[in-house]
């Protein structure tokens, strides 16, 4: 909408402030069109799809499966933890190493696996290779990390170590208490 004797930076503060103001409407029209242009979208995302289908498997894609698994794992892994808001003071080549001369987990003591023969690559399974904080503060650093199996990695949550090991000695009394029946 263009309004007369309006310059370009007054125009965009104007469109800006009228949409802060009416917001909620926006975003309710744009539900509802997503909602009945769904055929219409999927459409549209596989055309571009069909027509940019060599960039999208371009050189990126060949050189990151041309990587091997646990330097691919440490890449996403430590990708993830700084999205996640940690402050990331190790890198991809030091966790390479330390999860390579760490074949068990540091808490169950099961053999680690980079990828599953049977799920396919880059899949994870109960027994895949998983970063832990041993702490749980937003800081991922050589003394704050376990490489752990991805099951122990589940349980402990945001559990720290004392509390992950009451939690173990709760179920075990409850299971030898014979209040459990396995």
């Amino acid at each position: 909408m263009r309004r007369k004797g309006i310059d370009s930076e007054h125009r965009n503060e104007y469109q800006h402030q009228y949409y802060i103001k009416n917001r909620d409407k926006y975003i309710e029209r744009s539900r509802i069109w997503h909602q009945e242009n769904k055929d219409k979208i999927k459409k549209r995302q596989a055309n571009y799809y069909i027509k940019n289908k060599e960039k999208l498997l371009g050189a990126s894609k060949k050189t990151y499966h041309a990587k091997p698994f646990v330097l691919r794992w440490a890449e996403r892994t430590i990708y993830a933890h700084r999205n996640d808001g940690c402050e990331v003071l190790i890198t991809i080549p030091e966790l390479v190493a330390i999860a390579l001369n760490q074949p068990k987990c540091q808490l169950c003591g099961v053999d680690l696996i980079f990828w599953n023969e049977n799920r396919g690559k880059g899949q994870r399974y109960w027994n895949s290779v998983s970063l832990d904080r041993k702490n749980n503060e937003k800081i991922i650093t050589k003394d704050n990390i376990l490489i752990v199996c991805q099951g122990c990695n589940m349980a402990k949550g945001v559990k720290t170590m004392d509390e992950l090991y009451q939690w173990c000695k709760m179920i075990i009394g409850r299971v030898e208490g014979g209040k459990i029946a396995l």
